[in-house]
């Protein structure tokens, strides 16, 4: 505000005066404003960035303890991560594992195995196999493997690999094959003793009583030697 001590309106040099004081005042509010918009935004951030890295600890920890081998790969086959037991499975850690090519990570004869499944996989398709792995006291280990194309804005980035181990599973299905091959075994047993019993046993009475009823008939005529026959 301007005070005088007549009445009057302001010179031209006054309002300019007015002018500029209104603009610096304006600007020293916009300022203050965009203060606490940036305060509020920064603490927004924080928060956000806090709830980000609980995030991911929980997705880590629940990565880390799925009964499956989880790795991600760009579109040149290079890690991008691996949980817990995708590491131990290829006995590297976090720092050794990513930024390498999946046939330093998994080996030659593995990688050959894989490659037509990661190449289809990384043109867009869908891809799972069983894949059989020779352990070190020459059992077999059997996992199934699935790979799933990683899309950004439609376009094919990489592949997430899940391997799930199925060995327990394929073994109790061999031994569930087994079982029933003996419990056939045992019916078609109990089909040849039965049928053995039939012959040898109620096939050998059969013909005695055969027998037993010709020689009666033979002697029909003697009535005291039929009543006989038929007491014994």
């Amino acid at each position: 505000a301007m005070y005088y001590t007549d009445p009057r309106t302001p010179t031209a040099a006054e309002k300019d005066l007015i002018e500029i004081t209104g603009n610096l005042a304006a600007m020293v509010i916009q300022r203050h404003r965009d203060a606490e918009d940036l305060h509020a935004s920064a603490a927004r951030y924080r928060q956000l960035a806090t709830e980000l890295q609980l995030a991911r600890g929980d997705l880590q920890a629940i990565l880390d303890n799925v009964p499956a081998r989880i790795t991600s790969w760009d579109a040149a086959s290079l890690n991008s991560f691996a949980n817990r037991l995708a590491m131990a499975e290829f006995d590297m850690n976090a720092s050794e594992i990513v930024g390498k090519h999946v046939r330093e990570v998994m080996g030659e004869v593995q990688y050959c195995e894989a490659k037509p499944y990661f190449e289809a996989a990384l043109a867009g398709e869908e891809q799972s196999h069983e894949q059989i792995e020779p352990q070190a006291d020459g059992s077999q280990r059997y996992s199934y493997v699935a790979h799933i194309p990683k899309r950004r804005d439609g376009a094919v980035v990489g592949l997430y690999s899940f391997a799930t181990d199925v060995t327990e599973v394929r073994n109790s299905y061999q031994r569930i094959r087994e079982l029933l091959q003996r419990i056939e075994t045992v019916r078609e047993d109990e089909r040849r003793s039965v049928a053995k019993d039939l012959h040898e046993g109620i096939a050998q009475d059969l013909f005695a009583l055969k027998l037993r009823v010709e020689h009666i008939h033979a002697r029909a005529a003697d009535q005291h030697h039929v009543k006989e026959a038929c007491l014994e």
